[in-house]
């Protein structure tokens, strides 16, 4: 009896398990949605865009002089201290001027003696000349009585002779004078190169500029190949040295003022207080990089930039405009490209695609695809799709989860 009994259980349970696989299911509600999820937004504003590109830069010297010893001999001075900013003019060494001194007295004498030899042989010259002139109408006169066999032969032939010996002379006289006036010359040049070389004896700062450290001191022997003896560097105005694309040149070229304004950003992240000025562009492109060197100037009168420090350069292209932009966390991207998802009036979120302008480290601005007033997402993008609907705040972030 048991045993039916628990034959005819079983034997229901299945056939309840039959019915319950043949029961159709249910419809799903259409009502039913994902919950609505809290999403941060702001609203689509206009900003002020400025067409600014940023690159990096290095501060360099407009000018830079090594200074170096012309002539050999002892330092006897050194006229400034490492580190010094020495004046144009200003004297940085000086050697020992003895041996200079006695080779431009020396000069300055054989100058003098060679003006005496010309004069000398410009007045032997003359005599020669005189006795030439004498000897000539000597010979003219003689000649006629010849002739007419008044003189004999040997009065003739003495002043034939009389006559070439004068020219003969003065002819010498006159090499002498040449040759008296080649020395001068000569004389004259080693005059201006003792004078040259005493001159160096001193070296003066050819510019206002900052002093390295020097590599020699007083007492130290140099040559004209010793090499360097200190670095001088221009310290105002600066250059700043900086590349750019050929793309962003020619935007200089269709800028507005065609002269963007300049501004520095010192390794410490300030702005240096003083705006930059376009000084020159490099005469060559780089073909590697396909960029070109530009250069712009900044006072440097308090010495704060450095020759070879780092630097970033923002340039601005043109003035500032009014568009209309938002967060760059807004933006997202895909196979169709940039797009932001909006919240409507009904908190029903819907993709838009947007076209990009210029962007910033703040603004995201847009060319086209908003409206200024529109809320747009700007954090908990990963928790929504299409079609949601979302609570919205417009605190900066969000809980992710």
């Amino acid at each position: 009896m048991i045993k039916r009994l628990i034959a005819i259980s079983m034997a229901a349970t299945l056939l309840g398990i039959a019915a319950e696989k043949e029961k159709p299911k249910a419809a799903p509600n259409p009502m039913m949605q994902r919950p609505a999820q809290l999403v941060a937004v702001q609203k689509v504003s206009y900003q002020t865009e400025e067409d600014l590109r940023r690159y990096t830069g290095r501060l360099v010297s407009p000018s830079t002089v090594l200074v170096v010893p012309r002539v050999s001999g002892e330092i006897i001075e050194v006229g400034f201290k490492d580190g010094d900013r020495v004046k144009k003019g200003q004297v940085l060494y000086k050697v020992d001027p003895v041996q200079y001194y006695a080779a431009l007295k020396g000069a300055e004498a054989k100058v003098e003696v060679c003006k005496a030899n010309i004069s000398q042989a410009n007045a032997s010259i003359a005599q020669c000349k005189a006795r030439l002139t004498y000897a000539k109408n000597n010979f003219d006169r003689n000649e006629a009585l010849f002739k007419k066999n008044v003189v004999p032969q040997d009065t003739y032939d003495a002043a034939k002779s009389e006559m070439e010996a004068a020219n003969a002379a003065t002819t010498a006289a006159e090499a002498n004078l040449e040759a008296a006036k080649a020395s001068l010359l000569e004389a004259n040049a080693n005059l201006i190169k003792a004078q040259d070389d005493h001159k160096n004896t001193t070296i003066y700062a050819p510019m206002d500029a900052l002093a390295g450290v020097t590599n020699k001191t007083v007492g130290n022997y140099v040559t004209p190949s010793t090499g360097t003896l200190v670095t001088l560097i221009q310290t105002t105005p600066m250059r700043a040295r900086f590349s750019v694309s050929m793309h962003d040149y020619m935007a200089f070229q269709v800028s507005e003022s065609k002269i963007p304004e300049v501004k520095m950003i010192l390794a410490n992240g300030t702005v240096y207080q003083h705006q930059g000025k376009m000084e020159l562009v490099n005469n060559e492109i780089n073909k590697n990089t396909d960029t070109i060197q530009l250069f712009a100037s900044f006072p440097n009168e308090k010495g704060t930039l450095i020759h070879g420090s780092t630097v970033s350069m923002h340039l601005h292209f043109r003035s500032p405009q009014k568009k209309l932009a938002v967060y760059p966390s807004c933006v997202m991207h895909d196979t169709a490209g940039p797009y932001v998802y909006v919240v409507g009036a009904d908190e029903t979120v819907t993709r838009r695609n947007v076209v990009l302008g210029l962007a910033t480290s703040d603004w995201q601005f847009i060319k086209e695809g908003l409206k200024e007033g529109e809320l747009v997402v700007k954090d908990g993008t990963n928790k929504i799709i299409p079609g949601d609907k979302v609570k919205t705040t417009e605190e900066d972030t969000v809980n992710r989860e």
